[in-house]
């Protein structure tokens, strides 16, 4: 475990993301391994526990000297036993209301009780025998790790975690970089690729950006910005609060039109067809941001 640490604590400083799964992989493999002793440990102990097995029934010579044995001493036949005579009863629990004979027995009212608490049970009762016993012995987990040993592949596992987001929010932050560099010249080539953009983008949508900066420069596409920045539920400038609250209340009597949420690529489309503006750049920015983490 500790040398999965150490390996784990390298493959952090190297900075590259493929090294350090492979190392929380070996990782993780080093811990199953730990377990591996104590599962065949259980599965061999009863195994071993089995008894041998009994003789075989004794020969026919010595069951035949049995049963001369036997024929020889007779033992007395077991005398009968007698009956016990049957008690007289000698007082009957009876009900002394109009009508009601003496030898019926009392019918139980409805929600009563009978027997002694110990013997209750029943969905009222004191009958707990499906919870099981309160002092049960645990399963066997197999052997626990030392306190420097757990210490060391915990930490290494939280850096190794954190080492990953923060390289995931680098290449972010790249991919970003790049698609809005690919609009301010006006290159689909320069487009980052699909594996860059992440699974939020289908290759139809990365074709479709390619075809917007491919064709001439648009005039401003502002309906697309505010539908993005609420599919994506990031602020809109103070100047285009109002436009957006109007587009709103149009969605809202366009029921079976589908929403923002849904057409965000086309609508990405339609701001890449545009002209490259620093405020817009911005907006589209901070909505990507959410969009592609999706």
């Amino acid at each position: 475990m500790l040398d999965a640490s150490k390996a784990l604590d390298t493959a952090n400083a190297s900075g590259d993301a493929a090294q350090i799964r492979a190392a929380m992989a070996a990782l993780d493999a080093a811990l199953k391994a730990q377990a591996a002793p104590a599962v065949s440990a259980q599965v061999a102990a009863p195994e071993a526990a089995v008894p041998e097995a009994a003789p075989d029934a004794a020969s026919p010579v010595s069951s035949a000297e049995g049963a001369e044995a036997a024929a020889e001493t007779p033992e007395a036949a077991p005398a009968p036993v007698a009956p016990k005579p049957a008690r007289p009863v000698v007082a009957v629990r009876g009900d002394d209301r109009p009508g009601q004979k003496k030898t019926e027995p009392q019918a139980a009212k409805p929600g009563r009780r009978e027997g002694r608490p110990g013997d209750r049970g029943g969905e009222r009762g004191f009958d707990r025998g499906d919870r099981g016993g309160r002092f049960e012995p645990r399963e066997d987990r197999g052997p626990r790790l030392g306190d420097a040993a757990f210490r060391a592949q915990r930490e290494a596992r939280e850096r190794a975690e954190l080492a990953l987001r923060k390289l995931a929010a680098q290449a972010h932050g790249e991919t970003l970089t790049q698609l809005l560099s690919a609009w301010k010249d006006r290159q689909a080539e320069a487009l980052p690729s699909a594996q860059a953009l992440g699974k939020a983008v289908p290759a139809a949508t990365r074709q479709a950006w390619a075809q917007a900066l491919a064709q001439p420069a648009q005039p401003e596409a502002g309906l697309s910005l505010l539908r993005l920045e609420m599919a994506a539920e990031v602020p809109t400038p103070a100047e285009h609060l109002a436009e957006r609250r109007a587009l709103q209340l149009q969605l809202l009597t366009r029921r079976n039109e589908a929403g923002p949420a849904e057409t965000w690529g086309q609508d990405v489309a339609k701001v890449l067809a545009c002209a490259h503006d620093d405020g817009t750049a911005r907006r589209l920015q901070n909505v990507l941001k959410n969009l592609l983490r999706r």
